[in-house]
């Protein structure tokens, strides 16, 4: 019970002795425990165990001791970032009751990401303290807080269609999706290959910006603001057109559309057109192609191999 109470117990007993971390008077006023005494000189904290001596002629006096409490509460501007007290961030609020002169440990974190994603840096404390410092409650005034002020940092998000290609973003590789959070108005170059190879025959050909940048450059320089930015390059697929001759080295090969080394984005139809070499005449196609006419038609939905088959005589 919490009152003050007499108990008979028994000679060499143990009893556990408990008292509420803090609790109010009838004023109002709140106090926060701060130990046992024990008139058999034990020591008990707050929730120990209490052990009876032997001696029954005279009676054991066990106090639980209390000091003047004060509401404290930690703060962070914005609101719902975490800070360690005491050691812990594990609080369910950061309101609590402490008594007055009594010392607790706080730090903030130099960086923390919230519950969007944005992540903001630690500006300094509102006592002026360190990022890591002990605090001592006062023994007056109508409460006591500190607040962590943080301020957000600029996010870039570079991206790309399809994702999981390596850029160089501030100077670092990433993989796509690459966010970088830094200070407003930090400036960073954005580097992206041309073309990404996948096989033999295929590869990613960049074809532009969007999102934050209308451009068809595949290098960038963006500055970063509170607001988060997205860049996303785009890619298309393009498939290779082997060509060949027999005899070889007997033909070139004029297409159309004209490719400046073999490359055509993914559907894309062409036709293929023989030049045969001086004493070289072109007799039908192979591989991909079948057939004596020319030019051959082709539709670019993977790699293509064809071949030019000749025969020695006047190209007619």
């Amino acid at each position: 019970p919490l009152c003050i109470g007499d108990f008979d117990f028994l000679p060499t007993s143990k009893h556990t002795v408990g008292a509420p971390p803090a609790q109010q008077d009838n004023t109002g006023a709140w106090w926060v425990f701060s130990n046992f005494s024990d008139t058999a000189g034990q020591t008990l904290t707050q929730n120990g165990v209490y052990l009876t001596d032997g001696q029954t002629n005279y009676p054991d006096l066990v106090t639980a001791n209390f000091i003047p409490g004060m509401s404290s509460a930690i703060l962070t501007n914005p609101s719902g970032l975490k800070i360690a007290v005491d050691g812990t961030t594990a609080w369910p609020n950061y309101n609590f009751i402490w008594g007055q002169g009594t010392t607790h440990t706080i730090s903030a974190p130099a960086t923390q990401v919230d519950s969007s994603g944005r992540t903001w840096q630690f500006v300094g404390w509102s006592n002026g303290g360190s990022a890591a410092q002990t605090i001592t409650v006062p023994t007056s005034g109508p409460g006591f807080a500190v607040t962590a002020t943080y301020s957000l940092l600029g996010q870039v998000q570079v991206t790309s269609s399809p994702a999981g290609l390596t850029f160089t973003v501030g100077g670092k590789t990433c993989t796509t999706p690459c966010v970088v959070n830094q200070s407003s108005g930090t400036q960073l170059n954005v580097s992206i290959p041309a073309s990404v190879p996948l096989s033999a025959g295929s590869r990613l050909d960049f074809s532009s910006w969007s999102g934050g940048a209308a451009s068809t450059s595949t290098t960038l320089q963006v500055t970063l603001t509170q607001s988060a930015s997205v860049f996303t390059a785009n890619y298309y697929t393009s498939y290779l057109l082997f060509t060949s001759t027999n005899p070889a080295n007997g033909a070139t090969f004029k297409t159309s559309p004209a490719s400046p080394d073999g490359y055509f984005p993914s559907g894309t139809p062409i036709t293929v057109t023989p030049v045969p070499n001086s004493g070289y005449k072109f007799v039908g196609w192979g591989g991909d192609l079948s057939g004596t006419f020319t030019p051959g038609y082709l539709t670019m939905n993977g790699p293509e191999s064809i071949v030019a088959n000749l025969q020695i005589g006047r190209a007619s």
